[in-house]
């Protein structure tokens, strides 16, 4: 009889250690939990600040374009005021006439063929730009992702494997 009641309460007191044991497991694996997350956080902080820098370069850049294209505006119209100035000189001349009009027609193609060069210029580098900060984000997010996926199954792991 008192075998039975020393058996019952070690099975009793064995219970209870089991259940401090998954209490203190079930808090240590919130804790990690909490942990990751304040991780994942500061990583995601550490991506948005590259992706802010690397933003900020690019408007760097985009400025430096707009300063670049402003530049071809205005020499743009110093051509476009010369035009005028020559157009004046040959219609006073009167007898120039066709002179004046090749004049201006080959004029009027190296406009068109430098603003659309600077254009498409423009464009192909703001498209290549974006392209490769889009590439480099979706490489870095990527990775990230996999590495917490690593770090997550190797926390869970231990504590999968000691609850069964």
């Amino acid at each position: 009889m008192i075998y039975a009641i020393l058996g019952a309460g070690f099975a009793a007191a064995a219970v209870f250690a089991f259940i401090v044991r998954a209490r203190e497991h079930r808090q240590d694996l919130a804790g990690l939990r909490e942990q990751q997350s304040l991780e994942m956080a500061a990583q995601m902080d550490r991506v948005h600040e590259r992706h802010d820098r690397e933003l900020l370069l690019q408007r760097e850049s985009f400025a430096r374009q707009a300063e670049e294209l402003s530049r071809l505006h205005q020499q743009l119209r110093a051509v476009e005021s010369e035009r005028s100035g020559i157009e004046a000189q040959l219609r006073a001349a009167g007898d120039r006439q066709q002179l004046v009009e090749h004049a201006q027609k080959k004029l009027e193609e190296t406009i068109a063929v430098a603003s659309k060069q600077a254009l498409d210029s423009n464009s192909a580098h703001v498209l290549q730009l974006t392209e490769q900060v889009l590439a480099r984000a979706h490489e870095a997010s990527r990775a990230d992702l996999d590495k917490r996926s690593q770090a997550v199954e190797q926390l869970v792991k231990p504590v999968q494997e000691s609850l069964l």
